[in-house]
């Protein structure tokens, strides 16, 4: 304003646009490209990122232990929380650009049922929408098919007991 001003109630001017940000949670998913055999530990690595321009809040991924596994909590990043054969791990808020990855581990059952070829194993991530919605909601699931060598392994073996007989006598032997 100059001293001179008549009217300083028009002085002042102000403009409101909308500013387009928004999270875009990724998720991918390695298993280090292994071939696993019953009573293996399978890891994955679990890489998550926010692709976006706006932070995520309250990021979780949520983990399903695969068929005929088990959740190792030894080998996994500390953090993860296991109901049943749900396990989620809390990552809180991510800002934009910002990635990191965690390990989740299961152990392979020491024998699977006939026809198991691979174990099969999902996970995605997800916040609470506080920022915007997801701009790409595609990239928040990750999957991978691990290759499972497993057959069968039979064993024969044939007892008489330390049976000692004579002709016309009748021997009797244990197959196991």
């Amino acid at each position: 304003s100059t001293p001179n001003d008549a009217n300083l109630d028009d002085n002042t001017a102000w403009d409101v646009d909308a500013v387009i940000a928004a999270p875009d949670l990724a998720l991918t998913k390695r298993d280090g490209s292994v071939i696993v055999e019953p009573g293996d530990t399978l890891v994955y690595t679990l890489t998550y990122a926010n692709l976006g321009n706006q932070e995520a809040t309250s990021v979780v991924i949520t983990e399903t232990v695969p068929a005929h596994t088990t959740f190792n909590n030894a080998v996994s990043t500390p953090g993860w929380t296991c109901v049943d054969t749900t396990c989620t791990f809390t990552i809180g808020a991510l800002p934009a650009g910002d990635a990191d990855a965690v390990q989740f581990a299961v152990d392979i059952g020491t024998s699977v049922p006939a026809g198991v070829t691979q174990i099969d194993n999902s996970a995605t991530i997800g916040d609470d929408g506080d920022n915007g919605t997801d701009t790409n909601p595609a990239n928040n699931t990750a999957a991978s098919a691990t290759p499972l060598s497993a057959a069968p392994d039979l064993v024969l073996t044939k007892a008489d007991g330390g049976s000692a007989v004579r002709p016309g006598d009748t021997l009797t032997y244990t197959l196991t």
